[in-house]
């Protein structure tokens, strides 16, 4: 037998003392004077009879209720055992927990109803059946392991609350497949709204899949993107772009506002077509010297809240010093001076560490650098021996067939057919990321360490045709940009809610406090100078105080923003046909504890009026 709250075996101690010291203070004593001192023996016995643990000796009263105080301290602490049972009767409930949940078209809202359904599932299982309770969001969560105890699925069940995020729907479903992996004849009841794509491709073995929809069609509009980039033909002012969508069958104007801290700074009316959206760009807004706070503020009343809002953070421009350490390479000096906001020093020898700690980025073309920068670093031509790469052979007349169109550096880049006269293809090693790349293997790599961002070209631009196409300037002015910026979440512009937000910690801080958009503050360690963030389920500005830090977190999902309620339907399941078998699961005996110190108080009852 094991207990599930075994210290609460203690309370043994403090509860039988009280009793016992109780009895051995309940006896009384009285003064007696003798005639004769024959009659002295007779004294003696009786007081003899009367010394405490004599007495409580022969009390069976106090035995029984010693007993009672053992059977409740063993009750409290929950003992179980591991048992062979039947199955087939095993419940995941998944509860979709995301922010189209949080709609107001059922009182008081979609997930209250979808929690007072799951609510009335538990409560009609038959007895002997075990659940247990899967919150869908971002990120699936186990909120109540499989259990035969209702008491503890409806608490769990209680304490559950929604995020403004969306759903994977998708990793929910196969979560709760692999927690009834064991049993016959399972089954997963989801509640939700159905505002995701069916998850029709999931095998989930033996359990059959049944939907409880909530909600109804309501009205609702929201921002569904947000970004933020600077503007190329403006340097250092930067536009915000937001994309307006509603879900309404007829035609709609709405004001859209933008919001520079507390102060309101400009305002668009937007007409929106029936089931339509709308792009919104505010343009040219120059940064403060400190980080600052944008909101984009959508003027309506409708079903959902959390997505009439947008954020997003405008850091400071500040000069950039570039160290071009080369032999001489026009196009590249060119290049990298195209930004007014950069200041180019060039030299013909690489630089010791005190120097390059004075320039934002070092540019070493064809020249190799002797150990690791301790900065950002562009290096061209060279492979050097401790970069994360292994070379390949070199090769002649390659052209680039591939390149990263997400990364920040290949942003508006185009690389095709792009002509490589002589050019050493390398293997990427853990920790790098592929920016293009020749039949053979990557030709552009960059690695993005706590402190420091660095980028490897393994050819020598002038023996390309590349410095002659437009991408190379604008390639390497978003390279300067990436290489500086505060972080890839910063430089894009917006982190989505219950994504992974990596906090820059500079300095020997060994733990930060991270400020959510609710008040709310919560702590967390620091590893590598990097303070890796998860709780992002509330959409709104976060702060660190420590270092000033600030991120962004949007909701921006069309799924969420069009409050659908699909109706689907109960698929067959995928798996093997259902069979009962034995499966190894928990029983429980408190409740039979329970019973025992019932009829135990009774006979303590029965005992103390016949005075045995």
């Amino acid at each position: 037998m094991r207990f599930l709250a075994a210290w609460n075996l203690l309370w043994f101690l403090p509860i039988g003392g009280a009793i016992v010291a109780l009895y051995i203070l309940r006896l009384r004593r009285r003064r007696v004077e003798v005639p004769a001192v024959l009659l002295w023996t007779q004294v003696l016995q009786d007081f003899q009879a009367n010394v405490p643990w004599q007495r409580l000796r022969k009390h069976w009263l106090l035995l029984v209720q010693l007993l009672a105080a053992l059977l409740l301290v063993l009750g409290v602490a929950q003992p179980y055992t591991r048992a062979w049972v039947y199955s087939g009767e095993a419940h995941v409930l998944v509860l979709d927990g995301s922010a189209s949940m949080l709609a107001t078209d059922v009182a008081p809202n979609r997930f209250e109803q979808a929690k007072a359904l799951a609510r009335e599932y538990i409560q009609k299982m038959p007895q002997g059946d075990q659940a247990a309770i899967v919150l869908a969001g971002a990120r699936p969560r186990v909120l109540c392991g499989l259990t035969y105890n209702r008491s503890e699925l409806l608490r769990a069940l209680k304490n559950a609350l929604p995020a403004e995020t969306g759903v994977n729907m998708a990793e929910a479903v196969a979560l709760a497949s692999a927690i009834l992996a064991p049993f016959a004849a399972p089954t997963i009841e989801v509640f939700t709204d159905g505002g995701f794509p069916e998850p029709r491709d999931i095998d989930t073995g033996r359990a059959r899949l049944q939907y409880h929809m909530v909600g109804t069609r309501a009205e609702n509009a929201g921002i569904v993107a947000v970004d933020l980039r600077e503007d190329h033909d403006a340097p250092a002012r930067f536009d915000l772009f937001v994309a307006v969508r509603h879900n309404s069958n007829r035609e709609k104007r709405y004001t859209v506002e933008l919001w520079r801290g507390d102060n309101l700074t400009d305002a668009q009316e937007v007409v929106v077509p029936a089931k339509s959206e709308v792009p919104v760009l505010f343009r040219q807004l120059i940064p403060a010297d400190q980080p600052e706070e944008l909101r984009v503020r959508l003027d309506t009343r409708d079903a959902l809240a959390c997505d009439n809002a947008a954020y997003a953070v405008l850091h400071p421009v500040r000069p950039l010093k570039v160290l071009l350490v080369s032999k001489g390479n026009l196009f590249l000096e060119t290049a990298l001076q195209l930004d007014a906001r950069t200041t180019v020093q060039r030299t013909t020898s690489p630089p010791t560490a005190e120097a390059s700690a004075q320039f934002d980025v070092v540019v070493y073309d064809n020249i190799e650098p002797a150990s690791p920068p301790s900065g950002h670093a562009v290096i061209v031509g060279v492979i050097p021996r401790w970069f994360p790469v292994v070379p390949l052979q070199a090769i002649e007349n390659s052209v680039v067939v591939d390149w990263n169109h997400t990364h920040p550096v290949m942003r508006y880049v185009d690389l095709a057919s792009v002509r490589l006269s002589k050019v050493t293809p390398v293997v990427p090693q853990a920790g790098t990321a592929t920016l293009a790349e020749v039949s053979e293997g990557a030709v552009m790599v960059s690695v993005s360490k706590p402190d420091k961002r660095w980028m490897l070209i393994t050819f020598d631009v002038g023996a390309t045709d590349l410095p002659l196409r437009v991408a190379f300037p604008v390639m390497m002015l978003n390279a300067l940009r990436w290489l500086t910026a505060p972080s890839e979440g910063a430089e894009r512009g917006l982190i989505p809610a219950g994504g992974l937000a990596v906090i820059p910690v500079p300095g020997d801080l060994d733990r930060i406090a991270v400020r959510l958009p609710s008040g709310k503050t919560k702590e967390m360690s620091v590893q590598d100078g990097t303070a890796p963030f998860e709780d992002t389920v509330q959409t709104g500005i976060y702060r660190c105080p420590e270092t000033g830090y600030l991120f962004a977190v949007n909701l921006a999902q069309r799924e969420e923003t069009d409050l659908a309620v699909n109706q689907y339907g109960t698929p067959a399941s995928t798996g093997t046909s259902a069979g009962v078998r034995k499966v190894l699961a928990r029983r429980e005996w408190w409740h039979w504890l329970a019973g025992v110190l019932l009829a135990v108080m009774l006979l303590e009852w029965v005992i103390y009026h016949r005075r045995w």
